[in-house]
């Protein structure tokens, strides 16, 4: 999965392909490999604030594990699962993008 992520990474950053800049500074450009939820939420949050800053659009990909889970109404929420995650206690160690973006509006 790493070298996909670095392929995406490169095509989108491309000038003559994807025509992206960086989201956050530093050789990555904002490739995070295999990371905690912690350095996710960080990285993301970081970018949001950049791309916000700047009056830029945020292209947010991701390529790893997931997962889908049932809350009290019935209706399924999904979870990225970073390397620290514990699929049986998504709601603490996973992120749920959707709610989290909501949460930097």
């Amino acid at each position: 999965m790493p070298e996909y992520a670095r392929r995406l990474s490169a095509l989108l950053l491309d000038p003559e392909v994807g025509q992206c800049l960086p989201a956050l500074d530093g050789e990555s450009g904002g490739l995070l490999l295999d990371p905690t939820v912690d350095e996710l939420k960080t990285a993301i949050r970081n970018a949001w604030k950049r791309a916000g800053a700047n009056g830029d659009a945020l292209l947010l990909a991701f390529l790893g594990h997931g997962t889908m889970v049932g809350v009290l109404d019935g209706a399924k929420q999904f979870y990225f699962l970073p390397r620290d995650a514990d699929p049986s206690r998504c709601a603490s160690t996973s992120l749920r993008l959707v709610q989290f973006l909501g949460e930097l509006f």
